[in-house]
This record gives C-alpha cells, sequence and structure tokens, in this order.
C-alpha cells in the first residue's frame, strides 16, 4: 500500500485455515516471508510470487522451520534465522534461495537478523543472553553490541 493508507492489496493468501505467513520483509522488488503452507509445523522461506527458497524437514517434533528473512541492503543477500542445527542460528543466501550458509555458531537462540547500513554485518538477538550482537557476513566477529532483544535495533557500521 502507499503511505497513506491507500492502494492496498494482497500478496500472499492464504490456501488452508492453518496456514500462517509471518515476518515479511521487502526490498528492490523483492517480497520475502515465512510461511507453514508445506506443513503445519514446518515453516520455510517464500518469496513472491509464491515461490518456495527453503526446504527443510521440520514437522512436529523435528526441527527444521526458517523464518525472519531480513534482505541486504544491496539486494543481494538473505540473513534468516533456522533451527536445522537445535538452536536457532542466523544463516545467510541468495534470494533465490540458493548459497545457504551457516553465520552463527553459539548455543542458544539467535533471532531477528537485521543488516548494517553498509551491509558488512548483521546485528541480532541472542535471546538465551539477552544481549543484541553483531557478526560480520564472512560469520567472524561476534561480539557483543548492547543489552536488549529488541529486533528494530538498526546497527551502523
Amino acid at each position: 500500500m502507499r503511505a497513506d493508507g491507500t492502494g492496498q492489496r494482497v500478496l500472499v493468501r492464504r490456501v488452508a485455515r492453518w496456514h500462517e505467513h509471518t515476518t515479511p520483509a521487502w526490498g528492490r522488488g523483492v517480497f520475502l516471508y515465512a510461511s507453514n503452507r508445506v506443513g503445519f509445523f514446518n515453516t520455510e522461506l517464500y518469496a513472491t510470487p509464491a515461490r518456495r527458497l527453503t526446504f527443510t524437514k521440520g514437522s512436529d517434533g523435528v526441527l527444521g522451520d526458517d523464518s525472519m528473512p531480513a534482505l541486504s541492503p544491496d539486494g543481494r543477500r538473505v540473513a534468516f534465522t533456522s533451527n536445522r542445527t537445535q538452536d536457532g542460528e542466523i544463516w545467510l543466501m541468495a534470494p533465490d534461495g540458493t548459497r545457504q550458509k551457516q553465520l552463527t555458531h553459539r548455543r542458544g537462540d539467535d533471532f531477528f537478523p537485521a543488516w548494517t547500513d553498509d551491509g558488512t554485518a548483521i546485528a541480532f538477538a541472542a535471546i538465551d543472553t539477552g544481549w543484541i550482537m553483531r557478526v560480520d557476513v564472512d560469520g567472524s566477529g561476534v561480539r557483543r553490541l548492547v543489552r536488549g532483544v529488541d529486533p528494530a535495533f538498526r546497527p551502523t557500521r
């Protein structure tokens, strides 16, 4: 929709009552979102038009949820959260779902990735510790920034 609230349009429809589409991200003509459309207990990442980007084996009792996509400032990478390795971790991929790479390897859950303005690092909420942390896009330089888990925190370089 426009900033004044006019011109609203639906980008993604539910196919079944139990479908949930969450954590939308928009940028550079790409709309990304998480959805459990493949199974009630399996959240995967999608782009519009409905094109599945991640393929985990998540289900009731089986880890594999992918969510919280965040498009890089240049539109060439997507940071997201996945629990496919037991804990919630920050991952990177191309906007088409290829080149998936795990960035964080901490014990505990890392959520709400947010890119720095220059695209060199990602801030995230370390839910288990109560810290907002930062990791460089090559997976190095993990460090604490500030106490709190506000996903709206937007770090600068």
